[in-house]
């Protein structure tokens, strides 16, 4: 059986967006220092504006409801407290 080579995608063609946007962020994505760079950039972001003196959105972004649901399965999260 031949060996058969992937069809090209978007992301490894020579549109403007793919060459400038896509490649650059697929490319740090897949340095596994990536993942831990950006959880603590998160952690950093969500420190800060916890103690900022805006806490109340923060704290209506933990108490805000989120529900995802494909077919018959649904999984969903609501806030105990409120």
């Amino acid at each position: 059986m031949p060996f058969r080579t992937a069809r090209p995608t978007w992301l490894s063609g020579e549109a403007r967006l793919a060459r400038y946007l896509a490649q650059p962020v697929v490319r740090f994505l897949q340095v596994e220092a990536a993942g831990g760079l950006l959880l603590l950039a998160a952690t950093a972001v969500a420190l800060v504006w916890a103690s900022s003196p805006w806490p109340a959105g923060y704290d209506t972004l933990w108490s805000t409801g989120l529900a995802l649901r494909r077919g018959r399965c649904t999984w969903s999260r609501t806030s105990a407290t409120g």
